[in-house]
């Protein structure tokens, strides 16, 4: 599950890449923060979590044969920044 604190982190994209290159797996988070990443050959992992507006993560994650691995992110909300130009 991807989160910001309480709040779900919707459309989420996590990249699992194996530490060997050979593997990729891509999710998108749901309207709950969840993901599955389907189809995980056993392995080391590195995966990066991406948000509009939030931090990125990565973590590394073992995949044991034959077994569903979790982990969940927590993101942080980054400041909005810009500017506003115009003429009254």
């Amino acid at each position: 599950r991807v989160t910001n604190g309480p709040y779900a982190v919707s459309c989420a994209a996590l990249v699992a890449d194996s530490d060997d290159g050979i593997v990729q797996r891509r999710a998108v988070t749901d309207v709950n923060g969840d993901y599955v990443l389907s189809n995980v050959p056993s392995g080391n992992y590195s995966i990066a979590v991406f948000a509009p507006e939030h931090t990125q993560e990565m973590r590394s994650v073992t995949v044991t044969g034959g077994l569903d691995a979790t982990e969940d992110f927590a993101l942080l909300r980054r400041p909005l920044t810009g500017g506003v130009t115009g003429q009254v």
